[in-house]
């Protein structure tokens, strides 16, 4: 719990999920509460929601998680007490479990007329409100306050529980890195390059068929797998590897952060990152593979349609199917000139619409509307 002391400026109550685990949302909402522009405007008083060590531990209740949410409770109870805030700022859960948990946590806030401007990284809302407990609790959680969503088209999932005047959309955007992109590739060989968490559902093995496929057609390539393991472990890769006599063609490199990770992406020709995942929202990879003028093939899943158009900008392929991502993968093998191109506008954009600057900016807006709201 941090608190920075300057009573000229609003304060901000931030609840938000913060390192570590590192993952997409909490370096997301890092970024938010280091932002110099909006620590200057506001005073933000930080409580981390941080109930699990580890990526594996995310979505799993035990003791330790009870204890420290109750720790967490006491706290949030004491800063109430001894501070007046221009609103809450909290990236709640909408999954059952959590939205049940944070239910907890405003009415809390709500006793102490705190107002709340909701920042949404999770979907699934239109699915579980089909029960009618749980519609119950979004009704009473939306109501009256305000909520950002990640693009148009994830707002469509909590659209039957908000008015219009409700929503702010703001794109998630990155830093940009020390990595210099290469002018233009001009590898011999073809490096397609997976990286996320090893899961399942981020399409990983369907990558790695996919590849086998291309591969045993002739194509002069070869592929990189970045990532922690999930569900997919790194023996499971190798054995794979093995089993379809593509080891010599594919290199693991576990988990890259940082300019290692950036380096790898530049290193490389073409992203893919054929996702299933349910919760996918904003892929922050996605952003990192535009920033560093990739070509990308990806599904439309969460709002990945809003970032990345068919033929435009990258190339969009049916989840799950091995056959989608093969004609992409060839498609971009044989015509180098679509491959420019998509690499091209891929770059722009990301420069135009995903900065952390403009990141930032928009969220400054954002807080300083919620905060006028406040004083009407």
């Amino acid at each position: 719990m941090s608190m920075q002391n300057n009573n000229s400026k609003p304060k901000i109550l931030f609840l938000a999920q913060l390192p570590p685990p590192v993952h997409g949302a909490s370096q997301r909402n890092l970024s938010v509460s280091e932002s110099l522009i909006i620590n200057k405007a506001f005073d933000l008083v930080i409580l981390p929601l941080r109930f699990s060590k580890n990526i594996k531990q995310l979505g799993k209740a035990s003791f330790r998680k009870f204890f420290l949410f109750t720790k967490f409770v006491f706290d949030l109870i004491n800063l109430l007490f001894n501070n007046k805030f221009s609103f809450a700022y909290y990236t709640i859960s909408v999954r059952p479990i959590g939205i049940l948990r944070d239910s907890i946590i405003i009415l809390i806030l709500k006793i102490f007329k705190v107002k709340l401007l909701y920042h949404l990284r999770n979907k699934g809302v239109k699915n579980y409100s089909k029960n009618s407990f749980l519609r119950f609790v979004y009704y009473w959680v939306f109501k009256n306050n305000k909520v950002i969503c990640l693009s148009k088209s994830i707002s469509n999932d909590i659209i039957e529980f908000i008015d219009k005047e409700q929503l702010f959309i703001v794109n998630n955007g990155i830093k940009i890195s020390n990595i210099s992109v290469k002018s233009s590739k001009k590898n011999e060989t073809l490096n397609f390059i997976y990286l996320s968490h090893l899961r399942k559902s981020k399409g990983v093995m369907e990558f790695l068929q996919s590849f086998k496929v291309v591969s045993d057609l002739g194509y002069n390539i070869s592929a990189t797998v970045v990532g922690d393991e999930g569900d997919i472990g790194f023996n499971d890769i190798i054995i794979f590897c093995e089993i379809n006599k593509i080891s010599d063609k594919v290199k693991i490199t576990g988990p890259l952060y940082g300019d290692e990770k950036f380096k790898a992406l530049n290193e490389a020709d073409i992203f893919v990152f054929p996702t299933y995942y349910y919760n996918e929202i904003f892929p922050g990879v996605i952003l990192e593979a535009m920033q560093m003028g990739l070509p990308i093939i990806t599904t439309s899943e969460g709002a990945i349609p809003d970032m990345i158009q068919n033929n435009h900008n990258g190339l969009i392929v049916e989840r799950k199917d091995v056959t989608s991502i093969v004609n992409a993968m060839k498609k971009l093998i044989i015509n180098s000139e679509i491959r420019n191109k998509i690499s091209s506008q891929a770059k722009n954009d990301f420069y135009k619409y995903y900065t952390m600057d403009i990141f930032e900016s928009n969220m400054l807006k954002t807080f300083k509307k919620m905060s006028s709201y406040n004083e009407l």
